[in-house]
């Protein structure tokens, strides 16, 4: 993997982290909005110095992203969710329905203006996604993500565009 990549990919997963780290160490209190949050996660990575801030932006649109397809599928499944968060499924069980109670409204407007903004269901070769299964929009073949990673081109009819389960 070229270094470039590599050092998204690891910025990926250090915003990722964070994310993470700022839902779990919010605890009792209220927790913060999506927005502050990946605000929060940005900010973490941009210290590091090592990306660009168009690099930086970039990375939060795809985590963005996987997060609004995420959460579509937390009706489906809370428990793919925890999986995808790693985190503890007893704390998630938990406060899930605190979490709903103080975040729903603010997460709803943030979910919808990103469902704006974004491309929904499509990811790109070259982008970085999240944990999940992405299907090949030409053949159907399918790619298993286990952690995050780059898009490669279909390996089957090497098209760019796939669409994204949990």
């Amino acid at each position: 993997m070229p270094e470039s990549q590599d050092k998204l990919l690891k910025a990926y997963n250090t915003m990722r982290a964070a994310l993470k780290s700022a839902w779990h160490e919010a605890g009792q209190k209220a927790l913060p909005t999506l927005k502050q949050a990946l605000d929060a996660a940005e900010q973490k990575v941009s210290d590091l110095d090592e990306l660009s801030r168009e690099e930086i932006q970039r990375l939060s649109e795809y985590l963005k992203r996987d997060l609004q397809e995420a959460g579509e599928a937390l009706a489906d499944n809370s428990k793919k969710l925890a999986e995808w968060l790693e985190f503890d499924t007893e704390l998630v069980e938990s406060r899930l329905s605190e979490w709903v109670a103080q975040v729903a409204n603010p997460t709803i407007v943030e979910l919808e203006r990103l469902r704006e903004q974004a491309r929904l269901g499509e990811w790109h070769t070259g982008e970085i996604t999240g944990p999940g299964i992405l299907t090949c929009q030409g053949c159907g073949e399918q790619l298993h993500f286990d952690q995050p990673g780059h898009i490669p081109p279909c390996p089957r009819c090497h098209a760019t565009v796939f669409s994204k389960e949990y």
